[in-house]
């Protein structure tokens, strides 16, 4: 496992140790919460996701990849996250856990991504396909 960061000016590269890049943030708002984490409307968030065939070559390696166990993906990017997530002393939401955030109106607002008719996400820098599905939410009062 990479070193996961001390500070929020390291965060991009213990990201892209991973694979994964912050693509955008936003400061939440009451709308913008899952249901019953309104308590977090305020709070700065930032959105992750993957940096193309990096994260793959990556994730390929990993010992949940290669486990046969359930749910290789969302295990390794949660054992990923989390350690960064701890090291920041923010919390982190994912897709695959309840309670469930509105993770592609949140993409669209902190980075400008559109969906085409069929709902395929489209960045405006790095084309289709982000899955805009992790959010690392910061304790109120820190930078981005």
């Amino acid at each position: 496992m990479a070193k996961s960061p001390n500070s929020f000016v390291d965060l991009p590269f213990a990201l892209s140790q991973h694979g994964l890049l912050c693509f955008g943030g936003l400061e939440l708002t009451k709308n913008e919460c899952a249901t019953g984490c309104e308590a977090f409307a305020g709070r700065k968030t930032l959105l992750i996701d993957n940096a193309g065939a990096d994260m793959w070559r990556i994730f390929s390696k990993s010992v949940e990849y290669a486990d046969g166990n359930r749910d290789p993906m969302n295990r390794w990017t949660q054992l990923v996250l989390d350690e960064i997530a701890q090291d920041l002393q923010c919390d982190v939401f994912y897709p695959f856990d309840a309670p469930y955030w509105p993770f592609q109106k949140l993409a669209s607002k902190a980075a400008g991504i559109q969906f085409s008719p069929l709902r395929i996400s489209i960045h405006p820098e790095y084309g289709y396909g982000m899955r805009s599905e992790e959010c690392l939410c910061l304790t109120t009062g820190m930078n981005m």
